[in-house]
């Protein structure tokens, strides 16, 4: 979307909160906020500034922190994953 000039903000909002409202679930989902559910991720970077920063995202799931890139470098135990906590 951002190759075609929609902002990186934009083509964020286009795939959360956008799609949310779009399929009748935004009461539930697509932003963040009390009361709504939620998968938080984390990236090196402001995917506002620049959208390939969601290429390298940090998934926390369950108390565990999943590095796709860092696990192949062997900085991760035998499931590819560290403790969200340190």
């Amino acid at each position: 979307m951002t190759d075609l000039g929609m902002s990186p903000l934009d083509a964020l909002k286009s795939a959360t909160a956008n799609d949310a409202e779009l399929i009748g679930i935004s009461q539930k989902l697509g932003t963040l906020e009390k009361g709504k559910l939620a998968d938080l991720i984390a990236m090196p970077g402001d995917p506002t500034q620049d959208i390939t920063a969601t290429e390298r995202v940090f998934i926390c799931d369950e108390g565990r922190e999943n590095y796709s890139e860092w696990a192949s470098d062997g900085g991760a135990d035998e499931d590819g994953a560290a403790k969200c906590n340190g």
